[in-house]
């Protein structure tokens, strides 16, 4: 791990850094706002109720193939019964939190929107033509595999912490991806669109942390310094917005 001090200044004393971590308010402001789209559901005909789904921006492909592209983004909002909302509102709250802390509001919501629609956009692409889904596991997957790079990227400095959440987020993907194969209704390819979105998302846009050591009048102060410069992080969304439209192109002609 590098270090940066002032000139003439002796070496200062090896000492931790805390992580410039943030409130993850935008996590429970997505929660909330499922939670309102499921009550809107439920008012309006129930949540697995096909033509109130539909209604209401649930992905048919074919819908969308008609141009009704709107739906890649609505249906990440929509969820088809109590335990798909359950699941999904638990698996936000506890990865949403992590993320959003560590790669900030923005960063977390490119992430989020951008992995959501990957996995429609995956869904349109391979899926087939009249087959309802909704939910926001594609975005949730795109969290697991954003949270994944930020600990392979920085796996000097979190060490045997990072290696074992490394691990255990591989054996979660393992898990969750065999279940949507071997169960029927379960929308894999939007899983898997996700994750890999979330993947090379979060290798474009996660902080790669220097220490850097600060001057003052009672000593030496240390803080992490994200060495990643702010054009990388445009060009990575920019770069993800463009794969996207290329999906929906190639959708298109299929």
């Amino acid at each position: 791990m590098s270090t940066e001090m002032a000139t003439g200044q002796e070496q200062p004393p090896r000492t931790g850094a805390r992580l410039p971590l943030v409130q993850p308010t935008l996590t429970y402001i997505l929660l909330v706002v499922i939670v309102l789209v499921f009550l809107l559901e439920s008012l309006l005909g129930g949540s697995t109720n096909m033509r109130t789904l539909q209604g209401l921006g649930a992905q048919v492909n074919a819908l969308v193939a008609a141009g009704q592209y709107s739906r890649l983004l609505t249906a990440m909002f929509l969820h088809i019964g109590v335990a798909h909302l359950a699941f999904n509102g638990w698996a936000l709250y506890t990865l949403g939190r992590d993320v959003e802390a560590f790669y900030g509001h923005g960063r977390f919501a490119a992430i989020y929107l951008l992995s959501g629609l990957a996995g429609g956009v995956a869904y349109y692409v391979l899926g087939p033509r009249n087959v309802l889904s909704a939910g926001a596991s594609g975005a949730i997957f795109g969290l697991v595999g954003a949270e994944g790079a930020l600990f392979l990227a920085n796996r000097t400095l979190f060490g045997t912490m990072g290696r074992q959440r490394l691990w255990n987020l591989g054996i979660l993907v393992v898990i969750n991806l065999a279940l949507g194969a071997t169960t029927p209704g379960i929308n894999n390819m939007a899983h898997v669109g996700g994750f890999l979105c979330g993947v090379a998302l979060g290798l474009g846009l996660a902080p790669r942390y220097q220490v850097v050591w600060e001057w003052s009048d009672s000593g030496p102060i240390s803080r992490l310094r994200n060495r990643v410069p702010i054009w990388i992080q445009a060009g990575t969304i920019g770069a993800g917005i463009l794969v996207l439209l290329a999906g929906i192109w190639l959708g298109n002609r299929l």
